[in-house]
């Protein structure tokens, strides 16, 4: 969100440069004036287009980083999602999968969830797939407590791909 609205008050910046460029070439008389306006305005107008630059260039960017996230990603990126570095690409698949499941559940059936565990196995070729989940949810102060677990249940069963019973939704 900060860098789309960073690029509009750049945007906003630019084109009221542009308007009183407009305004000052209509104003001023005389070709004399004009000329050394219009080099004048030129000029600020060219160095509003490059303050991203200057602002990226502040905070440390390289133009080297630029063409990496071009190029797409390094060995040891690469080592990562195919599991044969230190950190295995199942567990990053788990987590990513334990927020998303942490955040439709409490979003979908308005409970607290306390913690989700995502249990997988990788296929011959290496890719990770999910097995089970573990849901914790806190405490529920409802009538039926046990239908909530089973609507819990189904949901993530159904998200998933699972049987409802490789789905375990216990209390805290």
């Amino acid at each position: 969100m900060r860098l789309i609205a960073a690029i509009s008050d750049w945007l906003r910046h630019l084109v009221t440069l542009i308007l009183l460029a407009v305004v000052l070439d209509i104003v001023l008389p005389g070709d004399v004036m004009q000329r050394y306006v219009r080099t004048v305005v030129g000029l600020v107008i060219i160095l509003s287009l490059l303050s991203p630059i200057r602002v990226l260039m502040q905070q440390g960017f390289h133009l080297s980083d630029l063409a990496a996230a071009i190029s797409g990603p390094t060995a040891g990126q690469q080592n990562l999602f195919s599991g044969t570095s230190g950190t295995s690409g199942s567990a990053v698949f788990e987590n990513d999968l334990e927020s998303t499941i942490t955040e439709e559940v409490e979003a979908a059936d308005d409970v607290k969830v306390q913690s989700v565990f995502v249990k997988t196995a990788s296929k011959a070729d290496g890719t990770p797939v999910v097995t089970g989940v573990n849901v914790v949810i806190g405490a529920l102060n409802v009538a039926h407590p046990a239908q909530i677990a089973q609507a819990i249940q189904a949901q993530v069963a159904s998200q998933m791909g699972l049987s409802p019973d490789r789905i375990d939704v216990s209390y805290a």
